[in-house]
């Protein structure tokens, strides 16, 4: 039997249909912004920060210097430093022991302190002795190795001079098993070089420059800053140095060429004395 649909029933009809339709649509219109789900983060394993990184090369390579800490990165900087300015000059038995000492100039301080060191080490490579000299005038020093009769010695040599009045002098020694000097022999001469000086003798400043370079002829300059100027010998270039009184050609006197230390010395004496 057909039931007869009054008007209130089709406006019912209508008006929940209107709804279904009205929820279906909303419901495709948010479909389209659903946001994802939202993960769970679970807590994070200990942080481990030794990393080897030759087995993963995804991970970058390290900043090596400068993750390295200060203190190392100075420590490793003064090695290198230590290294590049050593110069190992040669080898001699300085204490006569019949084993031949390690002679080295250690420039490491030049540049900061204004002073090298010559160094000797034992067979042992143990430091036994040492010495600077500066580049300043006060630090001024010269060490030479000496060979006499099949030994090796040391001299130093110091010709200071201030404002004119000098004092000329050289040690020989050499050195005991604990690095101790031992003096062979020494020598000096003290004279003054200003105008009308009384204190200079042309025959014992000449007498001692004559000995002196009969030693440094049989030598080797190991280390020296006279007139602040560093030099030192290498294994490969050995230096022979004698004293040459550079103050005498301060002017020109007309030295001949056959001049003795004496000619000149009394040459200079005359015409700073005005005679």
């Amino acid at each position: 039997m057909n039931k007869k649909i009054t008007g209130d029933d089709f406006l019912r009809r209508l008006i929940l249909y209107c709804i279904v339709l009205s929820i279906c649509l909303i419901g495709t219109s948010c479909a389209g912004n659903v946001e994802e789900p939202i993960s769970v983060i679970s807590s994070p394993e200990p942080y481990d920060p030794i990393v080897d990184y030759e087995s993963d090369n995804n991970l970058p390579s390290p900043d090596i210097e400068s993750e390295q800490p200060q203190d190392m990165e100075n420590q490793s900087d003064q090695e290198t430093r230590n290294k590049e300015y050593t110069v190992v000059i040669g080898c001699a038995d300085l204490n006569h022991d019949g084993k031949k000492e390690k002679i080295v100039a250690d420039l490491t301080n030049l540049e900061e302190f204004q002073e090298a060191w010559l160094k000797i080490y034992d067979a042992d490579n143990n430091l036994i002795w040492e010495e600077a000299a500066g580049l300043p005038h006060a630090g001024w020093n010269s060490i030479y190795l000496y060979h006499s009769d099949g030994k090796d010695y040391l001299i130093r040599y110091n010709p200071v001079m201030y404002q004119g009045f000098a004092n000329y002098q050289y040690t020989i020694f050499r050195l005991n098993a604990r690095g101790e000097e031992i003096e062979e022999a020494s020598n000096a001469v003290d004279f003054d070089i200003n105008p009308n000086s009384t204190m200079f003798d042309s025959d014992s400043i000449a007498a001692f420059v004559e000995e002196l370079n009969a030693l440094l002829e049989e030598s080797t300059l190991l280390l020296s800053t006279e007139n602040s100027v560093l030099s030192y010998s290498t294994e490969d270039q050995p230096i022979v140095r004698t004293e040459q009184l550079d103050w005498l050609y301060t002017a020109d006197l007309g030295y001949d060429e056959d001049d003795s230390i004496k000619d000149k010395l009394e040459k200079y004496h005359k015409y700073h004395s005005g005679r």
